[in-house]
């Protein structure tokens, strides 16, 4: 018997995806990927944010987190003790010329309000 005697099948192009593709290595389910559009997955400067993310980001800056959810949440007004009075501890982003800190002026109670303006005067003397 000669070698050229042997018969092989014909080869088979790979269609598809291969087997067992859906589970890793140790037989878990495979988590699939989620393709992400490309303006998505891209982050918008903060003037282009919408009126709601552009008033949470800035409460979440001039109070603490809860107060922040709270209000939005119960909308009743941030009381002047909630109020960061610390220029120190806020963000300098709060006096960035692209943030309207008025957006979030009904958030506020009047005094918690002067507060804020004082808080907004004191950061801007220091800044400069």
């Amino acid at each position: 018997m000669i070698l050229s005697d042997i018969k092989m099948p014909p080869v088979f192009k790979k269609r598809g995806k291969p087997k067992e593709r859906d589970v890793t290595v140790v037989g878990l389910p495979a988590k699939k990927k989620v393709k992400i559009d490309k303006d998505k997955k891209r982050l918008k400067p903060f003037s282009c944010q919408h009126i709601t993310v552009k008033e949470r980001v800035i409460l979440n800056w001039l109070v603490d987190n809860d107060a922040a959810e709270r209000d939005l949440r119960d909308h009743k007004s941030l009381i002047e003790e909630e109020v960061e009075t610390r220029p120190e501890k806020l963000a300098n982003r709060l006096i960035d010329e692209n943030v309207d800190i008025n957006l979030v002026r009904q958030f506020f109670s009047n005094d918690a309000w002067l507060s804020v303006e004082q808080l907004m005067e004191c950061m801007k003397k220091s800044r400069r």
